[in-house]
């Protein structure tokens, strides 16, 4: 599922680039970032954009991470 949803942002802004001249996204404030802050900032703004985004979900997957391992242990002992 994450790699679908991963694999859509890039498909659009490839295409938007391509047939409309301008990349089209969230991450480009829908294609008006360089407008709004010139190239260098609207840059900056896509860095970040990607940097939370990819942050974001960390702590959900640290937490089922760990929940994992303490159920798989527990299981262990259990069993044996």
């Amino acid at each position: 599922m994450k790699s679908n949803i991963r694999f859509g942002p890039p498909v659009s802004l490839t295409l938007s680039a391509y047939y409309v001249g301008t990349p089209i996204g969230v991450s480009t404030l829908f294609g008006h970032a360089p407008g709004l802050w010139g190239k260098e900032s609207a840059a900056g703004w896509r860095v970040s954009w990607h940097f939370a985004m990819n942050l974001l979900p960390m702590p959900l997957v640290m937490v089922a991470t760990m929940r994992h391992l303490a159920e798989k242990e527990t299981a262990a002992e259990a069993a044996g």
